[in-house]
């Protein structure tokens, strides 16, 4: 999967191919396999995460925009 890091995709949090013409380039991500109980994942959609494409709350540390 790749996972968008331009902001500019309309498949959120993956990449459409958007970016073609910026400078950012998608995320190359492999679902990890684990066994035994069923694991989630929190993808990041905001973009600020420092720990992509992992959520990790940053977005309520975001400029907000007025």
């Amino acid at each position: 999967m790749l996972y968008c890091r331009c902001g500019l995709s309309k498949d959120t949090p993956w990449c459409d191919n958007s970016h073609v013409g910026t400078p950012f380039k998608p995320m190359r991500w492999k679902v990890p396999e684990f066994s035994g109980a069923t694991s989630r994942f929190s993808i990041c959609h905001c973009k600020y995460t420092k720990k992509p494409p992992f959520c990790d709350g940053s977005r309520k540390y975001r400029p907000k925009h007025s």
